[in-house]
């Protein structure tokens, strides 16, 4: 409920901003062939101003010291004009004994999204809901958002009145409860612009992979300077390992002419 109310501000407010730009669809009078007679209703013709219908609610001894509740159909538009996706009902209304329950809807039928639901509801202003007892005042139903391929096939304008709670020891029917109506119409105005694309992101660029340093050449004198050094060292060890040799070659051979000396 609080999404669809913020939707309905935003209508309003769009509408309000635009009025310049209003195209009128079509009137609603109640002699029109898209009026659905509303039982008990009346309709009457002051001399100066446009007919007006007056709605009560039809009291039953079953709503004695309760909310009477009274629901009705005043309008159903099959395939209505509406070019734009958003468009408005306006018209005047009056009501006499009601509470804050009281508002008047407007039902669209659409061809993919089905049936969508706005109406009167607000604490204050053109879509506020019918509370206590008022004169003649302007109201407006705004409906926006929906895409303008999905097609708008139906539109049904309907009532939902609760009447103030009887006062203890009253009988049905002493307090009357109604609703008043004129000057219906259906508005559209111009579809907002869409939004502008979104920026498309640049991809970051790949990368570029680092070069490899080209490796330096041989140092020859480098070179052949570790080869003449491992070269000495090879000899060097060979030196070690014949001087070792021939020293225990020495001592073999005193030791075997000991032995054969003592043998004599």
């Amino acid at each position: 409920m609080k999404h669809l109310l913020l939707t309905l501000m935003l209508g309003l407010t769009l509408s309000c901003a635009h009025a310049e730009d209003a195209t009128t669809v079509m009137e609603l009078p109640w002699d029109s062939p898209y009026a659905v007679k509303v039982p008990d209703s009346e309709i009457t013709h002051p001399d100066q101003g446009p007919a007006v219908l007056t709605v009560p609610i039809v009291f039953s001894p079953k709503y004695l010291n309760t909310y009477p509740v009274f629901k009705a159909t005043l309008f159903r538009i099959p395939d209505p004009k509406v070019a734009s996706n958003v468009y408005t009902l306006t018209g005047e209304v009056a009501y006499q004994n009601l509470d804050g329950r009281s508002n008047l809807y407007l039902a669209a039928s659409y061809l993919e999204s089905g049936v969508s639901i706005m109406g009167t509801g607000d604490q204050a202003g053109l879509a506020a809901s019918f509370n206590g007892t008022s004169d003649f005042r302007p109201f407006a139903i705004t409906f926006t958002g929906h895409p303008a391929s999905d097609k708008l096939q139906q539109l049904e304008v309907n009532v939902s009145l609760t009447g103030q709670p009887l006062p203890l020891g009253a009988k049905a029917g002493d307090l009357p409860e109604s609703v008043s109506l004129r000057n219906l119409k259906l508005v559209e105005y111009p579809a907002p612009p869409p939004p502008p694309p979104a920026p498309i992101a640049e991809a970051p660029a790949a990368p570029v992979p680092a070069t490899p340093a080209p490796s330096p050449g041989l140092d020859w004198p480098s070179f052949w300077i570790g080869v003449t050094a491992c070269v000495l060292v090879l000899l060097a060890l060979a030196q070690v390992l014949l001087l070792v040799r021939r020293v225990k070659q020495t001592r073999h051979d005193k030791e075997m002419r000991r032995i054969a000396s003592l043998d004599r």
